[in-house]
């Protein structure tokens, strides 16, 4: 099961934005490269770089890249339950959060 969470933030982040489609787009280039030495001189971090690249390397059927999301895998984020924060390391950004009840409809 994958948990996918969206957080609104008041973060930049066009310059890891704009290393991941320069990835992708070599992903697509290159389909046979699936690892993050090969894009090391990019220099996005390695644990983003590879979700990258495992989702455009493996595609056999995209062509180009319109636009991509830094998808960041659970091993990268530290959840501080007592603190009410969210760690991501490999950005370096810490984000607080606040809980909402959320009723699922049946």
């Amino acid at each position: 099961m994958i948990l996918t969470i969206k957080i609104k933030h008041n973060e930049n982040f066009d310059s890891e934005l704009s290393k991941a489609f320069q990835i992708a787009q070599f992903s697509i280039q290159n389909k046979g490269v699936i690892t993050s030495k090969a894009v090391a001189h990019y220099g996005l971090k390695s644990i983003i770089s590879n979700q990258i690249l495992r989702k455009y390397g493996r595609n056999k059927k995209c062509k180009n890249v319109k636009s991509v999301n830094l998808c960041i895998p659970n091993q990268g984020i530290k959840y501080l339950k007592e603190t009410k924060t969210i760690y991501i390391a490999c950005l370096k950004n810490i984000l607080t959060f606040r809980i909402v009840d959320i009723n699922f409809k049946k």
